[in-house]
């Protein structure tokens, strides 16, 4: 007979802690570059302690001959204080299904691959949106909605209007981050990116729902963990940042946080001038970008020889400025552009991804109770926040006009 214990068996043999990172083939190529040991920050029980250097030694100067010499200088420390954010991910298989296959060890098998491999791929892509955000959690914002058709209609904050809005997601709509509720534990039905609107169950109610609230993962609201959109920033996303005010702290704003432009080389050239200011060149710099400008840029490309192509890490070809790599992701919201500091950037964590284990495997039955069901779930977790050493060294683009 199969049971549970000979489910668990293998799940173990197919996923164990070490296979979980190579299962993580999602399209999350920030995250890829960025995640980073938890040991190279100091963690404290949940909260982790990351050291700013803001200042550097000013001890020099010129002297005439027997003059006195300059007085010692000291390089200038300040610890910042973060709470690692808890971030988790439920695969189930419902009873029929393990009854069902119990005499096909293969298809088994392929229903623990599936449930087990979509939970890790939806975790780490959720975390990938977490991690270009502004830590409120937004997905979209309403334009409208319709409690007699259960229809909602977004508004555009982001690129594309829907594409954090799932079929089978758990929703919550509020007037913003904490705000008040006008739409709790809401069922997404469908969605329609065509009309950037999506239906909810039939038995929701979002009468009060009105336009400019915004949508949240159930429950998730204020406890998402910290993006660029909010490290790279001079308090206009976020503030304070890592326990520290930028109002108090002008070194902990970024470099240089511009406004609407078009997009021109020029562009490239001033966020290129901004950091510079502050740090000097750095060979850690890269461009990130959205999608569509990246397309754009083949156009500017042909006229401008400062756009060029070199092949990076793992072997495929990007598009530079000044020798300088220029990467998209699929997570960024629309119109920005970064010149980030790669290395000014950790991703605190404590532990890895792991599947939660009481001693009795991974698998529990979720039928408990007299309103239960006849399904077994698995729980991943991922205790981490994102988290800078040096905001100052970064500058971003926030409204590109990507029409040439």
């Amino acid at each position: 007979m199969l049971n549970l214990t000979y489910a668990d068996a293998i799940l173990k043999d197919l996923y164990p802690q070490d296979s979980i990172e190579k299962l993580m083939n999602t399209d999350t190529p920030f995250l890829d570059k960025i995640e980073k040991s938890s040991k190279e920050i100091q963690l404290v029980g949940r909260k982790a302690i990351v050291p700013i250097k803001h200042a550097n030694n000013q001890g020099y100067g010129a002297r005439a001959e027997g003059g006195t010499l300059p007085r010692a200088g000291y390089q200038k420390f300040s610890d910042t204080t973060l709470t690692l954010k808890y971030n988790y991910g439920k695969a189930r298989l419902s009873g029929q299904t393990i009854k069902a296959t119990q005499n096909n060890k293969g298809a088994f098998v392929s229903a623990i691959v599936d449930s087990v491999s979509d939970c890790i791929e939806g975790l780490r892509k959720d975390l990938s949106r977490q991690v270009w955000g502004n830590q409120s959690g937004i997905l979209g914002r309403v334009l409208s909605a319709n409690n007699s058709t259960k229809v909602i209609v977004l508004d555009q904050p982001v690129e594309d209007v829907c594409k954090y809005i799932k079929e089978g997601m758990r929703i919550d709509i509020k007037t913003a981050v904490g705000g008040t509720e006008h739409g709790t534990s809401l069922t997404v039905a469908s969605v329609d990116p065509a009309t950037n609107s999506f239906t909810v169950g039939s038995s929701d109610t979002i009468s009060s729902v009105i336009a400019e609230d915004v949508v949240f993962r159930e429950d998730s609201d204020g406890y998402e963990m910290t993006g660029v959109r909010g490290i790279v920033d001079d308090g206009t996303e976020l503030d304070p940042l890592q326990g520290l005010a930028r109002s108090t702290y002008p070194w902990w704003k970024c470099a240089y946080r511009g406004t609407a432009t078009k997009l021109a080389a020029s562009v490239f050239r001033n966020l290129i001038k901004q950091v510079r200011k502050i740090d000097g060149k750095r060979s850690d710099l890269a461009f990130w970008t959205t999608f569509d400008i990246e397309d754009k840029l083949a156009e500017i490309m042909a006229v401008d020889r400062r756009f060029s192509e070199a092949e990076v890490d793992g072997g495929f070809k990007v598009i530079t400025f000044n020798k300088i790599p220029i990467y998209s992701d699929d997570d960024m919201w629309t119109q920005q552009l970064y010149l980030l500091a790669m290395k000014s950037f950790v991703m605190a964590a404590l532990g890895g991804f792991d599947w939660v284990d009481n001693g009795r495997g991974i698998w529990l039955p979720a039928h408990l109770g007299t309103s239960g069901v006849d399904e077994y779930e698995a729980t991943l977790c991922a205790y981490r926040e994102f988290c800078t050493f040096n905001a100052r060294v970064n500058a971003v683009e926030t409204a590109i006009d990507a029409t040439l």
